[in-house]
C-alpha cells in the first residue's frame, strides 16, 4: 500500500466527517436563531405592556440588547424611514431566521401596532408560546438529525476510505 493511497483514504474519511460536523452546526444555528427570537419576543410584552414603549423604541432597544440584534436593527432602521412595523418585519425577511420562526414574527407584526396594549401583550404571549413549541420541535429534530447525519457521514467516509485502500 502506498503512502499516497493511505493519504487519499484518510482525506476522504476526514472530508466526510467534516461534512457531518458542518451539517450539525447548521442545524444548531437554526435552533439558536429560533431561541434568540423567542427570548426577544418575551421581552417585547413588558416593554409595550407596562412601559407603553412605542414599537420603534422597542426595536431599537432589542437592536442594542436583544439576542437577534441584526434583525431588530433592520426593522428599526426601516421603521425610522417611515415603514410600519408590519412592513418592516416583512422587509427584514433576509434575516437568518428559520421559515417557521419567520412566519411567527410576520403574524405577530400584523397583530402589533393596531390595537390597545392588552391586545398587543396577548399577541406577544401567543407568539412566544408558538416559538417555544417550534424551538422544542427543532431541538428534538436537530438531535435526531445530528445523530443520523453524523453516523452516515462517518460510515460513508469509512466506506470510501476502504474502497481507496
Amino acid at each position: 500500500m502506498s503512502a499516497a493511497r493511505f493519504f487519499a483514504a484518510f482525506a476522504a474519511f476526514a472530508v466526510c466527517a467534516l461534512h457531518g460536523a458542518v451539517r450539525r452546526s447548521e442545524s444548531s444555528g437554526r435552533l439558536a436563531h429560533t431561541e434568540g427570537l423567542l427570548s426577544d419576543v418575551r421581552r417585547i410584552g413588558p416593554l409595550i405592556g407596562s412601559l407603553r414603549m412605542p414599537l420603534e423604541a422597542v426595536c431599537r432597544r432589542l437592536a442594542e440588547q436583544g439576542e437577534e440584534r441584526e434583525l431588530w436593527e433592520r426593522i428599526a432602521g426601516q421603521m425610522s424611514r417611515g415603514r410600519s412595523f408590519s412592513q418592516a418585519c416583512g422587509g427584514a425577511s433576509a434575516a437568518k431566521l428559520p421559515p417557521k420562526a419567520g412566519a411567527v414574527l410576520k403574524r405577530l407584526s400584523v397583530s402589533l401596532g393596531g390595537g390597545d396594549a392588552q391586545t398587543a401583550v396577548s399577541a406577544v404571549e401567543q407568539a412566544a408560546d408558538e416559538l417555544s413549541r417550534i424551538a422544542s420541535d427543532e431541538r428534538s429534530s436537530a438531535a435526531r438529525r445530528s445523530r443520523l447525519e453524523g453516523s452516515l457521514s462517518m460510515l460513508f467516509g469509512l466506506g470510501l476510505a476502504l474502497l481507496i485502500l
